[in-house]
């Protein structure tokens, strides 16, 4: 699957995040966006899980839980991709049937 490249102004790309959550509009979307993947998810209502990638058994099982349960309940989970609490949070959304985006600095190859 190739990545998508998403310019600025995309209507892909969200301007808000949640209003329910009091976040402001972003700052600054200027840089270009590469997705792989069902872009429609960027819109969902979703929660970033990110944290040591040598986790603790209590911080693993509770990143687990949390990614789990709020999968579950329709958010995306959103984190990094990187060993430890990343993974356990993708995991975690998958194994409750959700979705989740991995944040990259880059395209991923």
């Amino acid at each position: 699957m190739s990545a998508i490249t998403l310019l600025p102004g995309d209507p892909r790309i969200p301007e808000r995040r949640s209003e329910a959550l009091g976040l402001a509009p972003d700052a600054d979307r200027r840089r270009p966006l590469w997705a792989q993947g069902r872009v429609e998810v960027l819109g969902r209502p979703s929660i970033g899980i990110v944290g040591t990638r040598r986790p603790s058994p209590h911080g693993a099982a509770a990143a687990r839980r949390i990614a789990f349960e709020v999968a579950r309940s329709g958010w995306c989970v959103v984190s990094g991709l990187a060993l430890g609490i990343d993974e356990v949070a993708h995991l975690a959304a998958v194994e409750a049937g959700g979705e989740t985006i991995a944040v990259l600095p880059s395209p991923a190859p």
